[in-house]
């Protein structure tokens, strides 16, 4: 769930610019010895960080992404943007 509010939260400040490029690119954060592995992805020439959930397969490409546990058949995770028709306002 606060990997879906997250992504909102993204949409929401990114919404006005150019989308993000979902295409995914392993990498990893190390905290006191103990490695994250994260999902990389870019938004006009910045990086994004995602640290993931434990997941057997990541696939995405410039406009989706998509997370499938392992051993669970009927779970999945799927990211996708949408161009806005007009800026998102924000409240105060």
């Amino acid at each position: 769930m606060r990997f879906i509010l997250a992504l909102l939260v993204l949409a929401l400040i990114l919404g006005a610019r150019a989308g993000v490029d979902f295409t995914p690119i392993a990498g990893e954060r190390v905290l006191e010895g103990i490695v994250f592995k994260q999902i990389l992805f870019h938004h006009d020439g910045h990086g994004i960080s995602y640290e993931q959930p434990r997941v057997s397969t990541v696939t995405g490409n410039t406009s989706a992404l998509t997370l499938t546990p392992p051993d669970v058949s009927q779970a999945r995770v799927m990211m996708e943007q949408s161009r806005l028709t007009a800026p998102a306002r924000t409240t105060s």
